[in-house]
Protein backbone atom coordinates (compact mmCIF):
# COMPACT_ATOMS: atom_id res chain seq x y z
CA UNK A 1 0.00 0.00 0.00
CA UNK A 2 2.86 2.39 0.74
CA UNK A 3 3.96 2.34 -2.90
CA UNK A 4 0.51 3.27 -4.21
CA UNK A 5 -0.80 5.63 -1.53
CA UNK A 6 2.31 6.70 0.44
CA UNK A 7 2.78 6.32 4.15
CA UNK A 8 -0.59 7.79 5.15
CA UNK A 9 -2.57 5.24 3.16
CA UNK A 10 -5.43 4.98 5.65
CA UNK A 11 -6.60 8.54 5.04
CA UNK A 12 -6.07 8.06 1.30
CA UNK A 13 -8.31 4.98 1.23
CA UNK A 14 -11.01 6.71 3.28
CA UNK A 15 -10.85 9.76 1.01
CA UNK A 16 -11.15 7.61 -2.10
CA UNK A 17 -14.13 5.76 -0.67
CA UNK A 18 -15.78 9.01 0.47
CA UNK A 19 -15.20 10.69 -2.90
CA UNK A 20 -16.60 7.79 -4.90
CA UNK A 21 -19.55 7.36 -2.52
CA UNK A 22 -20.39 11.07 -2.76
CA UNK A 23 -20.26 10.99 -6.55
CA UNK A 24 -22.37 7.83 -6.85
CA UNK A 25 -24.88 9.19 -4.33
CA UNK A 26 -25.32 12.49 -6.17
CA UNK A 27 -24.91 11.49 -9.84
CA UNK A 28 -25.10 7.72 -10.09
CA UNK A 29 -22.89 5.46 -12.15
CA UNK A 30 -22.70 7.73 -15.19
CA UNK A 31 -20.22 10.14 -16.73
CA UNK A 32 -21.00 13.75 -15.70
CA UNK A 33 -22.89 15.65 -18.40
CA UNK A 34 -24.35 18.76 -16.76
CA UNK A 35 -22.62 21.57 -14.87
CA UNK A 36 -24.09 20.30 -11.60
CA UNK A 37 -22.73 16.80 -12.20
CA UNK A 38 -19.30 18.22 -13.08
CA UNK A 39 -19.41 20.23 -9.85
CA UNK A 40 -20.11 17.06 -7.91
CA UNK A 41 -17.23 15.33 -9.69
CA UNK A 42 -14.87 18.19 -8.77
CA UNK A 43 -15.97 18.17 -5.13
CA UNK A 44 -15.49 14.40 -5.01
CA UNK A 45 -12.01 14.73 -6.52
CA UNK A 46 -11.17 17.49 -4.03
CA UNK A 47 -12.34 15.26 -1.17
CA UNK A 48 -9.98 12.53 -2.31
CA UNK A 49 -7.10 14.98 -2.82
CA UNK A 50 -7.65 16.51 0.61
CA UNK A 51 -7.55 13.08 2.26
CA UNK A 52 -4.54 12.13 0.13
CA UNK A 53 -2.42 15.04 1.34
CA UNK A 54 -3.59 14.92 4.94
CA UNK A 55 -1.64 12.93 7.49
CA UNK A 56 -2.91 10.25 9.86
CA UNK A 57 -1.06 12.05 12.67
CA UNK A 58 0.88 9.38 14.54
CA UNK A 59 -0.96 6.39 13.08
CA UNK A 60 1.01 5.77 9.88
CA UNK A 61 4.34 6.95 8.60
CA UNK A 62 6.92 9.08 10.30
CA UNK A 63 5.72 12.28 11.98
CA UNK A 64 6.88 15.47 10.32
CA UNK A 65 7.79 18.19 12.77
Amino acid sequence: MDVIFGTSWKSSILGLIAGVALYFNQVGVTFPQTASEWGTALVSAFLFAWARISKDSDQTGAAKV
